[in-house]
């Protein structure tokens, strides 16, 4: 009967088509990561999701054998589909086809798509059963411009150009695993314009390393290196990645990997030192210490900032580096039973200097001073249709962050989410990272409610509306402030390879008055609308295609206003047994200035993640190959340039080039063993 079973499952899935399975997901990824970097203007290295998802593509889970912890690292599984497949693996026993997936309840075929490239169904193996071998790769990557941008440019026969570097970015990591027991790791990095091998910098800018031992027993990983630490909700220690609002709108619990090797090249999110996690039958104990140096802008009594771009090519930018000693330590101890979880946890973290204020008036409630002590409890309940969820963080003993939040599923096709969140204005987020508008969320309050519906079998609406206010001032906004934002977003998938997506979101705040030329600083409301229609296409196994239009309104009550637009199309063609594939993207943008600019996802080389804003008038082309010649050594190039109109200069500061054009070369070389 079970074999009938799944023969008619196989039967019944024959519309679900997964020719583009790598496009559903890096398009999955984009959604997710646009929102961070419209609100966050530092450098971020987005190829931290990216990792554990080629990690789990190359190591698919078992779904025979996999468990709740194991399914939260895919990021488009929310926690009731979680529940419903292994509710349905345990109802019916070892699974012998994947397409089974297709008889899980509240499952819809287009998530099918999305997961299917990290699961597998196969025997279930014990923990000393595993292949006992090396496994490995190794990723060497070069970026350079054609044009000489002015950073490295002599300014005269005497005086050198501002970058003290090359303008090459080479990238190599080489990371292998014995088994499932031991696993090891060494990254090295050079941004554009930074020295290499010389006086200021003896090697290279970046180098991490780690080495992970998973041994049997009680102690679960013992982690020697660079790695990084998230717990609860994010309020008391999240070092990582974390997503914010986005059109995944259900997905507003955070989901914790307490400690993991760190593979990414984020300058300073990460910890460097000793960590374990030990458990014990239903607790478990992760402990670690970090010592390393960080980056800080020196002030006559102190630093006035920690710096965390992690750039080091003009004078000023060499002066900092590595000039502040910063040491963490901490413990989390947790407990789980079937249907809750809790944990404890309490952080220390020092510098050698301390924090000054630097007399701007929205840092009067930063912190000041050297250490920081941070405690934290969460909880997380699950329910059938209910879960609930929630963080409290204590800031030297007296200053609370308060993150609250439940998601409901009243039916099979719709799902609720409410959050509620609640920061002290002398809330400094260093070592944390929780769900919030600002990436300084001091001072934050708001309300997040969400409601994804499905009322047709192939049309899926999803909407979110959170409301917050600062209770004080802000970079830009000097006085207490309040904004909005709204998102609506239908998703129809017509035929089996075509789908279709309307996205409007709105943002409301409340900020200074633009190009104001008096003593004080009027606060004004600023209001974006934006548009979006993406139409996505397949065309058999080898073919597809993808077209996407935004307009954005900029407006400014009683003051500035602008208006944006971009249409860009994307193709990707495979030949020769997926040896060879070739992709292109040619776009148009055309705002009237920064105000209207356009955030969108670019399609990239393997790990490699790129959101850029895009602003002027202009035209972009992008080239990518990809070709396997053997086995496990496959090769990548990216061509992209940019033609702006109207312009005797594109790019900015050290980074312009003269002329309108701008041209950008990326090599990569991967090599598995």
């Amino acid at each position: 009967m079970k074999r009938l079973r799944t023969m008619i499952m196989l039967l019944m899935v024959g519309s679900v088509t997964f020719s583009q399975q790598t496009e559903n997901v890096r398009q999955a990824i984009s959604d997710l990561l646009e929102p961070l970097a419209e609100k966050q203007l530092i450098r971020k290295d987005y190829s931290e999701l990216l990792d554990d998802l080629v990690y789990l593509y190359e190591n698919p889970l078992n779904l025979n054998s996999v468990t709740k912890e194991d399914l939260e690292r895919i990021p488009f599984l929310n926690d009731y589909q979680i529940e419903n497949i292994l509710f349905y693996v345990y109802n019916n026993g070892p699974l012998l086809s994947i397409y089974e997936l297709n008889a899980v309840e509240d499952l819809p075929p287009e998530t099918i798509k999305q997961i299917i490239p990290f699961l597998t169904v196969a025997p279930v193996r014990s923990f000393g059963e595993a292949k006992k071998h090396v496994t490995g790769d190794l990723i060497i990557r070069g970026r350079t411009t054609v044009q000489r941008p002015e950073g490295y440019v002599r300014r005269s026969d005497t005086v050198p150009a501002a970058y003290a570097g090359s303008r090459e970015r080479i990238y190599s990591r080489m990371q292998f695993n014995y088994g499932n027991r031991l696993f090891a790791g060494f990254t090295v990095e050079k941004d554009p314009g930074e020295p290499m091998f010389s006086e200021q910098i003896p090697v290279m800018d970046f180098m991490s390393g780690y080495i992970m031992l998973k041994p049997k027993g009680a102690v679960k990983k013992i982690i020697l290196g660079d790695y990084k630490a998230s717990f609860g909700q994010g309020l008391g220690l999240w070092t990582g990645m974390a997503f914010t609002k986005s059109s995944e709108v259900i997905d507003i619990r955070r989901r914790a990997k307490n400690i993991e090797n760190y593979k990414s090249v984020n300058e300073t999110s990460f910890l460097r030192g000793l960590a374990a996690e030990l458990e014990f039958k239903d607790f478990k104990l992760d402990i670690f210490g970090s010592y390393k140096r960080i980056d800080g802008t020196i002030a006559q009594n102190g630093i006035t900032s920690i710096r965390d771009n992690g750039y080091h090519r003009t004078a000023t930018e060499l002066r900092y580096r590595r000039n502040l000693k910063e040491k963490t330590l901490g413990a989390v101890l947790g407990w789980s039973a079937k249907k809750f979880r809790i944990e404890a946890g309490q952080t220390f973290w020092k510098i050698d200097k301390p924090l000054v204020n630097t007399g701007a008036l929205y840092k009067n409630q930063s912190f000041s001073g050297d250490s920081l002590y941070t405690s934290f409890l969460n909880y997380s309940w699950f329910g059938k249709k209910l879960i609930l969820f929630g963080e409290i963080a204590l800031q030297n003993f007296s200053h609370v962050a308060v993150y609250q939040g439940l998601t409901w599923s009243p039916g099979a096709d719709i799902q609720v989410a409410l959050s509620y969140r609640n920061f002290s204005k002398y809330y400094f987020a260093i070592l944390s990272n929780p769900f919030s508008e600002s990436s300084s969320p001091n001072g934050e309050s708001g309300i997040y409610f969400a409601l994804s519906f499905r009322p047709l079998q192939h049309l899926t609406l999803n909407s979110y509306i959170d409301i917050y206010r600062y209770k004080w001032l802000k970079y830009l906004t000097d006085a207490p402030s309040h904004g909005t934002d709204l998102l609506f977003q239908g998703d129809y998938f017509f035929i089996q390879n075509l789908n279709i997506t309307l996205r409007y979101k709105y943002s409301e705040k409340e900020r200074n008055k633009l190009f104001y030329s008096g003593n004080d600083f009027p606060i004004s409301t600023q209001k974006q609308n934006s548009f979006r229609v993406r139409l996505s296409y397949a065309l058999g196994q080898a073919w597809w295609f993808q077209t996407n239009i935004e307009q954005i309104f900029f407006r400014e009550i009683d003051g500035h206003s602008s208006d944006g637009f971009m249409i860009w199309f994307d193709m990707k063609y495979t030949m020769l047994n997926n040896k060879l594939t070739t992709g292109l993207r040619v776009a148009h943008f055309d705002t009237d200035d920064f105000y209207s600019r356009i955030y969108t996802w670019e399609p990239d080389v393997l790990y490699a993640f790129r959101v850029p804003f895009f602003s002027g008038n202009g035209v972009r082309f992008l080239l990518n190959l990809s070709f396997r010649p053997v086995k496990n050594l496959q090769f990548w190039f990216r061509l992209a340039n940019t033609f702006m109109s109207g312009v005797e200069k594109t790019g900015s500061g050290y980074n312009a080039v003269q002329g309108n054009n701008l041209t950008e070369v990326k090599l990569q070389m991967r090599y598995r063993f």
